[in-house]
């Protein structure tokens, strides 16, 4: 066990943690004399926030990233994955008394940390051999491979914790190709499959649900009101809604360029983030795909350029969005109401010199919690 020193918070607040894609800039050379010697890269650490009570607070603060944090389902602790040793593992930060407990402790990559609806487990992704999706006990015991493969990414519990889902490479066209017609040569790019996987906790028994070849970020929807559960995935023709078997698959949205869903706490409504030509807007539309609606209209750049809103979060009472915007000409943390009104910065007084960066690659940048 390690502890990271100075901090100290109330587990019942309300915490938002910047994602794998949204960077804090602190650790750039010039601003860190004490760690000049790394050359001006950037290190991406984990904060927190409650609007009432709790102050911008960093958990991390070291020469190394610190990524994909997945809040426990108590709000207590946190999982994520570092390279503070030197290659990717997951740790468990205690946010009661800044403990934090090394999970994982191998020479591959481990990544995706998420919990099992009781908090007692995690499942992770783990691109070398060992490679596959994991299931680790949150105290670092009993690891056990559920699934075997390559490049699986993803995992996602079932509200019950009986199952996890996921996505993997498998097919297509996993390199750039060459084709040549008539003397007239082009290159077209990698487009890999992935394809959903279900594994079952209980015996590790595979199932491969009837979904389409690209089904990207899946996750599986809160129990609604019928009981069931669904998944939501985006595939190369929008975001689509499915149960297991496809008895039940419909499209939430028609435009491949729509990225990020997020569904709120009660299942009625999935916000996500839409291509606008050339620039990004942030969506809602009712869990049927009913009523789509562009929530905002992010105005043009004091520099001319068109301003981006992205990456959206539900509050957990479904009230409000928190989301990420560059109206400003810099990454900033909004909230805004769920039908779109009172739009504002988090942080209208900034970040006490911490600068953010969003590379639009579809990851989730916050998660709002209790």
């Amino acid at each position: 066990m390690y502890r990271i020193p100075d901090f100290h918070a109330n587990s019942s607040n309300r915490y938002f943690y910047p994602y794998p894609h949204c960077y804090n800039r602190s650790a750039i050379g010039k601003h860190r004399p004490d760690h000049s010697f790394h050359e001006r890269r950037y290190y991406s650490h984990l904060f927190a926030y409650h609007p009432q009570s709790q102050p911008l607070t960093r958990l991390t603060d070291d020469p190394w990233d610190d990524r994909q944090p997945a809040i426990s389902p108590d709000g207590s602790r946190i999982a994520f994955s570092s390279r503070r040793n030197g290659y990717w593992d997951i740790y468990i930060l205690s946010l009661a008394n800044g403990l934090l407990t090394r999970v994982s402790d191998t020479p591959q990559y481990d990544g995706s940390p998420t919990w099992s609806p009781d908090g007692r487990e995690l499942a992770c992704a783990r691109w070398r051999d060992p490679r596959g999706i994991w299931v680790i006990s949150a105290d670092g015991s009993n690891a056990w491979r559920a699934f075997d493969w390559g490049e699986a990414r993803w995992p996602s519990w079932s509200p019950d914790g009986s199952q996890i889902l996921f996505s993997r490479q498998y097919g297509g066209r996993t390199e750039e190709t060459e084709r040549c017609f008539w003397g007239f040569c082009f290159t077209l790019p990698a487009h890999p499959h992935w394809k959903l996987g279900i594994v079952r906790t209980a015996d590790g028994e595979f199932r491969e649900p009837k979904a389409p070849n690209y089904c990207l970020a899946p996750t599986w929807s809160p129990i609604l009101d019928d009981g069931s559960s669904r998944l939501l995935y985006a595939d190369e023709q929008g975001l689509k809604v499915q149960n297991e078997d496809a008895s039940v698959a419909y499209f939430i949205t028609r435009d491949s360029r729509d990225t990020s869903p997020v569904w709120s706490s009660d299942g009625s409504r999935v916000a996500f983030t839409r291509r606008q030509h050339d620039h990004w807007e942030v969506y809602v539309a009712d869990a049927d795909g009913r009523n789509p609606r562009r929530l905002t209209d992010t105005p043009v750049r004091a520099d001319g350029e068109l301003g981006n809103s992205a990456a959206p979060a539900w509050s957990p009472d479904g009230q409000y969005l928190a989301f990420l915007s560059d109206r400003s000409g810099k990454w900033e943390i909004w909230i805004m109401r769920a039908d779109g009104s009172q739009q504002k910065p988090m942080f209208p007084g900034g970040l006490g010199g911490i600068s953010l960066d969003y590379a639009s690659l579809g990851e989730r940048a916050i998660s709002w919690t209790r």
